[in-house]
């Protein structure tokens, strides 16, 4: 099964609802550049507004995935937002969850997003592959960065996936849809997608200093 068909999978065994999914979106250098000069607000609110996601959750928080030959990004961004999902906001004007109504009301439930109340805390996440910025004991050739405006970096002595880091995401961001996931049929392929299919890092990347600090495998 191939990794845009394993997401999808997954979101459902899960019931972590995507409100989009754009497998084959990439994001470009110069869409990279323009969101590096934004708050992270902005930023989040001008990938909502030009659909520069590969997956919208149902609490609007986005997930984009970039890959080249020899290294990937990928990110979570959690979303800033109060809002409830396109499901309990039909459900509060005691309208069902159709494909009708979904459509008439998109642009109040749009609006409802604009105006929507702030979070206090965020916690987005993004996994870094990297080969050229490798730095034994200092900088992990696979990491992952956990909050805003910090230095937190956790090594992976395996690679990631589009997949397992979507399971990452499952796991510590939804707990209750994690522990639906794990009760799914789906769950008998989990330790396949978090390990077997996540390579072991060439021991050119993974010294002595690397294991010297606490990180995940």
């Amino acid at each position: 099964m191939a990794a845009v068909d394993r997401i999808q999978v997954l979101l459902r065994a899960s019931r972590l609802v995507s409100e989009e999914y754009q497998p084959h979106f990439l994001l470009t250098n110069e869409k990279i550049r323009s969101l590096r000069e934004l708050s992270y607000i902005e930023q989040w609110e001008k990938s909502i507004a030009e659909k520069l996601f590969n997956v919208r959750l149902a609490d609007h928080s986005l997930v984009v995935f970039q890959e080249s030959d020899s290294s990937c990004s990928y990110s979570y961004l959690h979303s800033p937002i109060n809002v409830p999902t396109f499901e309990k906001f039909l459900l509060a004007k005691d309208l069902e969850n159709s494909a009708r109504n979904r459509d008439e009301f998109r642009d109040d439930f749009e609006l409802a997003i604009i105006s929507a109340d702030r979070k206090e805390n965020i916690t987005p996440i993004r996994y870094d592959y990297d080969p050229q910025g490798y730095n034994k004991g200092s900088h992990p050739i696979g990491h992952i960065h956990i909050g805003l405006d910090n230095q937190v970096r956790i090594g992976f002595n395996r690679k990631m996936n589009k997949v397992s880091f979507l399971l990452f995401l499952i796991r510590q961001m939804y707990p209750e849809n994690w522990r639906l996931l794990i009760e799914h049929r789906e769950a008998d392929n989990l330790n396949k997608y978090l390990r077997s299919e996540c390579t072991s890092i060439d021991k050119d990347f993974w010294s002595e200093l690397d294991s010297l600090e606490h990180h995940l495998t």
